[in-house]
């Protein structure tokens, strides 16, 4: 390898003007508002969706705990037939009543308890709909078929002088996820459901159910009080109490006596699993049938049934406690995110500032120009292509992604499934979810680490999941986790009867078995996201026949100075555009240096100012110091710069030695921005 000093007569090759880069590089309006949007979620990801939880906005009701829905109390029906004319009659709190809903007694988690103590009992009693033997005929239920289903339920726990306890085992499918897996892993819960009938014909002078013999398990939990969940929740104080006082509120007649049953069931402590915070969620509800009957020397005839229920959800969590750790790991996030976004631009307008076109015109031209330039660099390198950043919403992720979808859950929570979503509470779970585009962007790195080697990335380029398909598929990924009334599915898988034990039913709340666990966070972003990638991987391979990754010939700068692992979100390909990746075979990469055309050379400058402006790799450039190497074509004394040594460039060029020369070497940051910017 020759060296030479440069002479005054020579010329760069690889110096190309911004209109060069405006003809080989085209900016369609529809990449603007799709870059503008992506930048504008970007910068506005913390402010949407916020650090963590620093303070969670439901009443706390002790330690760590707290009231995450209700707690409610409701009336289903009241249901009134008159002896002489049998005429039925019904009301609930808001009036008159016609009909009852198919879904308080088959699909409402507050039926389970009814129906497991039917499926041990009396497993013929109601309609075999109930059970999910065939499908109900009609999405409501006439009163007299309620008033019958309700007496049946008290006759069979009457029979019974003690209490009753059963451990049940159901599926809970409710959200759209639920269904994407076979049966034996669906969602399942274990409840702990306890029935007793209360003889409260004299109930002035009856103690509180919470005094009897054995008492209910919720009498000594924190539900047991609502107003312990903060005062203007609910008129209700203690469940057993405002169960006493709706029983005095029946006026009997001396042949006349009143029975209530009392069906607790509480969910087992059951933790979510896939993240690092710990949330357990515990629904508890109480059913009360009140029942007057009028009885003669002959049999008792029932005049009232009246179903009244009570519910609520607790949560477990210790999420305040890692506030502070989400905080700074978000914030810095952001904030690098913000720099490198603002570094992008910046280097824009310094080649902007320095073009002689622009000598003379106005700062505003100036700015235009610095924005179409840097609209140019497409946006998913710059969303997606630092390591760190992305490490740090993933870590953060990993952190509190069972607080957050522990939450997104109780949105979709409603009474007897009549949803009531707010615009925000849409927008916040789009945000939240939307996070796990991170662990796809993390993900598309490793893989591409992992089973490409430099070499083949100089040879074949890097291999990029195609523009916008991270975005894509993690926000498909949302609508899996959406709630679907018409799936919901609480059937029975098993009903055990036990013993009826206060220890047993409070150790079973406080301590779940240790199969007991619901696969949130990281699994339910696994499940998700794999489902929701195949949906996209089949719509572009069957419908557009486009591949989801797209290699890119990138310049040998990022090679050799920077990380290729930036460029794991391709260059090339937006979601819909035809397959536009180059790649290198004997003769390209043979000609590489020597013979480029404008429009890849335009590319490369983009590229190279979308890897220098990012902010960690121009700190490892300070670090390190690398060296660029200018040599000389001596036939037309054009002058490039290039990463490699002579040595190493005599090796990958596979030419002459003496069709270039070695002019000289220098510090890479010691080059003018716009020569740096043109290294090949």
């Amino acid at each position: 390898m020759r060296v030479r000093v440069s002479s005054a007569t020579t010329r760069r090759r690889s110096e190309i003007d911004d209109d060069d880069i405006e003809a080989h590089g085209p900016l369609t309006w529809q990449r603007v508002v799709l870059a503008l949007i992506s930048y504008a979620l970007f910068l506005t990801d913390i402010p949407r969706s916020g650090y963590g939880f620093h303070v969670l906005p439901f009443p706390q009701v002790s330690t760590n705990m707290y009231s995450i829905f209700g707690p409610y109390n409701y009336r289903i029906a009241k249901i009134s037939r008159d002896a002489t004319s049998s005429t039925i009659v019904g009301q609930d709190d808001l009036g008159p009543l016609t009909s009852a809903a198919v879904w308080s007694y088959k699909f409402d988690t507050t039926s389970i308890g009814m129906r497991a103590i039917l499926h041990r009992l009396a497993p013929h009693a109601w309609d075999a709909c109930f059970a999910y033997a065939i499908n109900c005929p009609t999405p409501s239920l006439d009163l007299p078929q309620v008033f019958s289903m309700l007496d049946t339920l008290v006759d069979v726990m009457a029979r019974t002088t003690a209490p009753m306890m059963f451990m049940v085992e159901h599926h809970y499918v409710d959200h759209l996820q639920h269904i994407l897996v076979p049966g034996v892993f669906k969602e399942r819960q274990w409840r702990v459901v306890q029935g007793h009938v209360f003889n409260l014909t004299n109930s002035l002078t009856n103690e509180s159910i919470c005094h009897a013999p054995t008492s209910f398990t919720f009498c000594y939990l924190p539900w047991s009080n609502f107003q312990a969940f903060g005062p203007g929740l609910t008129s209700v104080g203690h469940v057993a109490n405002h169960i006493r006082a709706h029983a005095e509120s029946y006026l009997l007649s001396a042949n006349q006596t009143l029975v209530v049953l009392v069906i607790e069931s509480t969910v087992d402590d059951n933790h979510d699993a896939g993240g690092v915070i710990d949330t357990a969620t515990k629904d508890f509800d109480v059913v009360t049938i009140f029942r007057v009957q009028t009885c003669d020397s002959r049999a008792c005839h029932t005049d009232i049934l009246d179903d009244y229920r009570y519910e609520g959800s607790m949560l477990s969590t210790n999420a305040p406690t890692y506030y502070r750790t989400l905080r700074l790991l978000r914030f810095v996030g952001q904030v690098y995110n913000s720099l490198r976004l603002v570094a992008l631009f910046v280097g824009c307008f310094v080649v902007v500032r320095h073009n002689p076109s622009f000598a003379a015109s106005s700062g505003l031209a100036k700015l235009l120009s610095t924005l179409k330039l840097g609209l140019r660099v497409p946006c998913q390198m710059v969303v997606y292509g630092s390591w760190f950043p992305v490490l740090l919403f993933v870590v953060s992720h990993t952190i509190d992604c069972t607080m957050v979808y522990s939450f997104s859950n109780d949105k979709w929570k409603s009474i007897l499934g009549q949803m009531n979503m707010s615009l925000v509470d849409v927008l916040w779970i789009l945000s939240c979810h939307m996070r796990n585009v991170w662990v796809l962007s993390l993900i598309s790195k490793i893989v591409l680490h992992a089973t490409h080697s430099t070499e083949s990335l100089v040879h074949f380029g890097i291999p990029g999941v195609r523009g916008y398909v991270l975005a894509i598929t993690s926000c498909l990924s949302v609508f899996f986790n959406i709630r679907l009334v018409s799936l919901r599915s609480t059937q029975l898988v098993d009903v055990a009867l036990v013993p009826p034990s206060l220890h047993l039913g409070l150790l079973r709340t406080a301590h779940g078995l240790p199969y007991q666990m619901s696969n949130s966070g990281l699994w339910l972003d696994t499940k998700n996201l794999f489902f929701a990638g195949l949906v996209v991987l089949v719509i572009l391979r069957l419908r557009f026949n486009h591949p989801i990754f797209v290699r890119a010939v990138v310049p040998h700068a990022v090679i050799v100075y920077a990380n290729p692992l930036l460029f794991s979100t391709s260059w090339f390909g937006a979601v819909l555009d035809p397959h536009t990746s180059v790649t290198l075979d004997g003769s390209s990469r043979v000609a590489s240096v020597r013979t480029m055309t404008k429009s890849r050379h335009a590319v490369h400058v983009l590229m190279n100012m979308a890897w220098m402006t990012d902010p960690c790799l121009f700190v490892h450039l300070l670090w390190q110091n690398p060296m660029v190497y200018t040599y000389e074509e001596p036939d037309s004394i054009v002058q490039f710069d290039h990463p490699l040594p002579p040595k190493q460039m005599q090796l990958w060029k596979a030419d002459d030695s003496t069709s270039y020369v070695l002019v000289r070497k220098q510090p890479l940051l010691d080059l003018p921005w716009r020569r740096r910017i043109h290294i090949e």
